[in-house]
């Protein structure tokens, strides 16, 4: 999206950056449990690569099987859910209070 898309078309000379970090998703990957069940069912049935996986990685491998992929990817992908409701709800009171940052900005 635009710069003139997110402010309007009103004084879009007026730059506003907001820098956040967020430390998500990371290891261990832990999520809520409703997350977790939400993703685990859409992971369950896929099958591990035959590819072979770079050597530095090859420990790891050897000791994954399907269950733990599976496993792995649900809690990823709730912990992704997650940070993006974070970054959502940052952007909804931005947009909500863009005029008064825009006006103090000013």
């Amino acid at each position: 999206m635009s710069l003139s898309g997110v402010l309007g078309q009103r004084d879009i000379n007026i730059c506003v950056i907001m820098v956040v970090g967020f430390y998500a998703p990371h290891l261990p990957f832990v999520t809520e449990e409703k997350r977790y069940r939400k993703y685990l069912s859409r992971f369950a049935d896929e099958q591990l690569s035959d590819s072979k996986p770079n050597p530095v990685y090859q420990d790891y491998v050897m000791a994954c099987t399907q269950e733990r992929v599976a496993k792995c990817k649900a809690a990823y992908c709730g912990e992704v859910e997650i940070l993006d409701s974070y970054i959502g709800r940052l952007y909804d009171v931005f947009r909500k209070n863009r005029q008064d940052y825009l006006s103090k900005a000013a």
